[in-house]
């Protein structure tokens, strides 16, 4: 059986494209991925709403994921103690956050610059695969703003960016594969890495998936034409173990707490049941174009590099290789499938599609290279990305949708000045009433003693167990304290209240506060003495 060395360069390019203006030494690396952190950092302490800037990130997936990493924190088992739809891997981030900050979200801050950190490192490195390095320098405080400044950001701390990283990777592995080993088929070793970092996202959000089902189905496709049948299963192989690598952590640690089966209804099956929403193929494509079209006209940066990467996938300059100008599309396509097949379509889910759009910076820089006839020197092209921040952090305190928030006063959010009511009581317990969690867990510290701590994002009608047992744990007096918040634009009628909250319950605190646009009313009862 024939093998072939791990990234074989066939092309004679070198995996960073370092042109003879450029120093090729580990030193610029060292510096890029510094500067990959530096700029994550600084961008992100004006457009996540986890930032020290902020009082708090008032979203409510954010602090459903907080809550669940608070949960394993103190031995509360995902899925059997604590009931959330999202992955185990995500829940344990914000474990590791947790344990930085127990009542705010600078751990989660701290996680988030690393993990865009990363993905920038990525996107560096796949811009270097055809271009200079000295133009992928010149684009990374850009298209960093860019993609933290769209609306599919919303409020930071979204499943979606904390994939980011993996799709980035595993991107530049099959651009790498197509310019410098194929057509032999992808080394072991890639496929494996891969394979780690498909499970690592099935771990965070499953829907996901679809780019690296797309991902292992093209290279698949690609060995059986070259009739290499044994080597295109060894190789599905070798990326199902990576995903098998993955996935041992959560076997391992379900199985110990014997929560398997919970596990699987919770994260798996319930999504599936329950979560999407009936639609019809044309209502499903017509939803593809609004959220496409909203994130385009937003970000006329976005929308020029969407254009261009056209140019990328379409002709053969960059990529010759059809097959791999084909895989391209592939992933995108089963990525797209993944995210909107349930007929959803949150403004946050078009942030893992937005990252294709590095292609068209590609062409857009080589169109520079060649109007400039290649003069650039490493040292301009070392200085823009300083320069680039000094212009994009303005930019984004001036115009991101996020940074209204920083001057509201800690103290008077309806979650710190609940929370001080709250506190006076010693050992209170806290009922998140009717919505997804709003916050109240996180500025109390109280970790849940419910497994249905709030109300998921299920109809009461295909899954009432959610909302019978929330509505049995007020008629049982079990909760100190309950949270009710009711949209006054559009309430949602499986979140009113029962009667026997106001028969067993005082209320003892109101407040009216805007969400997403949305007026939302806060109200705070107390257990009747």
């Amino acid at each position: 059986m024939q093998t072939s060395p791990p990234f074989r360069k066939s092309s004679g390019q070198p995996p960073f494209a370092y042109g003879p203006k450029t120093p090729s030494s580990s030193a610029v690396r060292l510096i890029i991925a510094a500067y990959c952190l530096v700029s994550s950092a600084l961008l992100l302490l004006l457009c996540t709403k986890s930032s020290p800037l902020y009082p708090l990130n008032d979203w409510v997936d954010a602090n459903s994921f907080f809550t669940m990493g608070k949960g394993m924190a103190h031995g509360l088992v995902p899925y059997r103690d604590l009931f959330e739809q999202k992955g185990p891997l995500l829940y344990f981030i914000h474990t590791l956050a947790y344990w930085i900050s127990d009542r705010s979200f600078l751990g989660v801050y701290v996680f988030e610059t690393i993990s865009f950190a990363f993905f920038l490192y990525y996107i560096h490195k796949i811009v270097a695969l055809f271009l200079d390095v000295r133009y992928s320098l010149l684009a990374l405080p850009f298209f960093a703003a860019v993609m933290l400044n769209l609306p599919s950001f919303t409020h930071g701390d979204s499943a979606e960016e904390f994939t980011m990283p993996l799709l980035a990777f595993s991107l530049y592995a099959l651009l790498r594969y197509f310019k410098e080993t194929y057509p032999d088929p992808p080394p072991y070793a890639m496929l494996l890495a891969n394979g780690v970092a498909a499970g690592m996202a099935m771990w965070i959000k499953y829907s996901l998936l679809g780019f690296w089902f797309g991902w292992m189905a093209a290279l698949f496709f690609c060995i059986v034409l070259n009739r290499r049948f044994l080597r295109s299963l060894l190789s599905c192989g070798a990326f199902l173990g990576g995903m098998a690598l993955s996935s041992l952590p959560w076997i391992v640690y379900f199985g110990v707490q014997r929560a398997i089966p919970q596990w699987i209804d919770a994260y798996i099956l319930a999504n599936f049941r329950f979560y999407g929403k009936e639609s019809t193929l044309e209502d499903k494509v017509w939803l593809v174009i609004y959220r496409f079209r909203d994130n385009l006209l937003h970000s006329p940066m976005l929308l020029l590099t969407g254009l261009l990467a056209i140019f990328f996938v379409f002709g053969r300059k960059y990529l010759p290789p059809l097959a791999g100008r084909l895989s391209l599309l592939t992933t995108l396509a089963f990525l797209v499938l993944g995210v909107y097949g349930g007929g959803r379509g949150y403004v946050y889910y078009f942030m893992v599609i937005a990252p294709f759009t590095v292609f068209g910076w590609i062409v857009l820089l080589d169109l520079l290279r060649r109007a400039t006839k290649d003069r650039l020197t490493f040292r301009f092209a070392a200085a823009v990305p300083v320069l680039g921040l000094l212009i994009v952090l303005p930019l984004t305190y001036l115009f991101n949708g996020n940074v209204p928030m920083m001057k509201v006063a800690r103290e008077d959010l309806a979650q710190n000045r609940f929370a001080r009511i709250i506190e006076q009581t010693p050992n209170a317990t806290l009922l998140n009433y009717g919505s997804l969690d709003r916050g109240l867990y996180t500025t109390t510290g109280i970790v849940p003693n419910y497994r249905y701590f709030q109300k998921q994002n299920f109809a009461y009608a295909s899954f009432p167990e959610n909302m019978d047992e929330q509505r049995r744990y007020i008629r049982e007096r079990s909760a100190d304290f309950v949270l009710t918040s009711l949209s006054r634009q559009d309430p949602d009628p499986d979140s009113y209240p029962p009667p026997e909250l106001a028969e067993l319950y005082d209320s003892v605190a109101r407040q009216e506060q805007v969400f997403e646009g949305e007026t939302f009313v806060y109200t705070l009862y107390q257990l009747k003495k």
